[in-house]
């Protein structure tokens, strides 16, 4: 994991890319499906790229990646520290991937130990 303090400026860079000169990116990829400009960001399930994920041409197909995504996230259900990092390494939202450090109030981490 990075520095917080990194990931911060990271999290406000990625919030407000037309601030920093980032070309921004038009995405529904949040909690409610909202549109926001954001920096770029794909989602874990639109590239797993194992065996039977993927056709012929090397596309994912999303529905089935996201599924075994969701399937991964509830076998660590009983571990809220293993839960919060694979949801922050494999995520679905911007919001997911800086929850671990960022904008965070709280370390989520020590909450959950």
């Amino acid at each position: 994991m990075g520095d917080g303090a990194y990931m911060g400026d990271l999290s406000d860079m990625f919030y407000n890319p037309q601030g920093f000169n980032v070309l921004p990116y038009r995405h529904n990829y949040t909690r409610n499906g909202e549109y926001i400009l954001s920096g770029f960001f794909i989602p874990s399930f639109t590239f797993v790229t194992a065996p039977g994920f993927i056709d012929h041409r090397g596309v994912t197909n999303t529905k089935k990646a996201r599924e075994f995504r969701e399937k991964k996230r509830e076998a660590l259900l009983y571990d809220p520290k293993a839960y919060l990092i694979e949801c922050a390494e494999f995520c679905f939202t911007p919001d997911e991937a800086f929850a671990l450090e960022g904008e965070n109030q709280f370390n989520k981490i020590l909450l959950a130990d």
